[in-house]
């Protein structure tokens, strides 16, 4: 936090936040209907801006206005993944690590 604020060096945290995140594979938010229940998610690490702008994309599309195009592409398909995250145990490693460094 220091190295990108250094103005921020004598300030002590008093609180911070952890906790699981999820993430989409083409770290994009999504908005989307299955059988008739409108979602929006994906947000990636943005929700407090997106989740409000996709809010009220949903709400206008709920009350039939057409979603925009841009926003209207589906979850990209990954190889070996099959809606079980086998991978994260050796990514959270990873990091761990790198953020050790």
């Amino acid at each position: 936090m220091t190295r990108v604020h250094p103005q921020l060096q004598e300030v002590r945290v008093q609180h911070a936040w952890g906790g699981q995140l999820g993430f989409t594979f083409d770290r994009m938010p999504h908005i989307g209907r299955i059988d008739c229940i409108t979602h929006a998610l994906g947000y990636c690490g943005t929700s407090v801006a997106m989740s409000t702008y996709f809010g009220q994309l949903a709400a206008d599309w709920i009350a039939g206005d057409g979603l925009p195009s841009c926003w209207q592409r589906p979850f990209p398909a990954v190889r070996l993944y099959r809606e079980r995250p086998w991978f994260l145990p050796a990514v959270g490693s990873y990091y761990q690590l790198w953020d050790r460094f």
